[in-house]
Parts: structure tokens; sequence; C-alpha cells
């Protein structure tokens, strides 16, 4: 279980809270919320893209399914900042898969496609379309 002081460290970006912990017990990085979301999720749920970087070079998994079978690309892409560009970079780079779709059918590329919109929502739908949908594989 994710310990609350690690939930607010995420929150507050604490990198070193972050990087002292995972130091101390490398575990975490696959350790869940109550919620089930990983702290790569909240990392990029608050936009912390230095955080999100140490945990995807820590080994989390970009795939993970957390609450309501959501990816992390799901939260990066939420509310459409444009600091989303670069966590969907980071989550691609490390084998992130866009067209898994949630609990609801929605996938992080349909979810985009509602939260975000000019320039970066252009620059995410590219990240996208760069990686193979399943069914042309």
């Amino acid at each position: 279980m994710v310990p609350d002081e690690l939930v607010l460290a995420v929150e507050r970006g604490s990198l070193d809270t972050i990087e002292q912990a995972l130091d101390a017990e490398p575990g975490l990085v696959t350790a869940r919320t109550g919620d089930e979301d990983t702290l790569l999720h909240l990392a990029c749920w608050q936009k912390q893209t230095a955080i999100a970087a140490l945990l995807l070079a820590r080994g989390a998994d970009p795939n993970a399914r957390g609450c309501y079978g959501r990816t992390s690309l799901h939260y990066a892409v939420h509310d459409g900042r444009a600091v989303s560009v670069e966590l969907v970079r980071q989550l691609l780079a490390h084998g992130a898969d866009p067209w898994i779709a949630e609990n609801n059918g929605f996938t992080a590329d349909a979810w985009a496609r509602q939260e975000m919109w000019d320039e970066p929502l252009a620059a995410v739908l590219r990240q996208f379309a760069a990686v193979p949908r399943p069914d042309r594989r």
C-alpha cells in the first residue's frame, strides 16, 4: 500500500522524498493506493514530470491499470495542460499503450480528444499516431 506521506510527496512534487523512499523500499514502485492507483498514476494526475521520469526509470509499469481501469496515460492527458505533452512522451518512450481502454471503454486517445485542445492536443495525437493500434498490428 502506498503510504499517505508518499501520496502527499507526489502532490507537492517532492522528488527527493520519493527517491529516498524508493531507495529504501524499491517495491513501492508497484505499490497501490486504496483506489488501486500507483505512484506513477498519481504523478501523471498531478502533472509531476520529474517524479514520473524517476518512477519510469525505476521500473514503473506505464500500462498498469488503476482506478476504473485507467492507465497513467489517461491521467497524463486529463485536463489538457501543455505539460501533458511531455508526460505522454515519457510514457510512450517506456512502452505505454494509448489504445488500452478503461472500464467505460475510453482509450487515452479518446480522453485526450475530450480534455485537450489546440497545440497540446495536436502534439499528443501525433505521438499516439506513431503507436500502431491493436487491430492494425
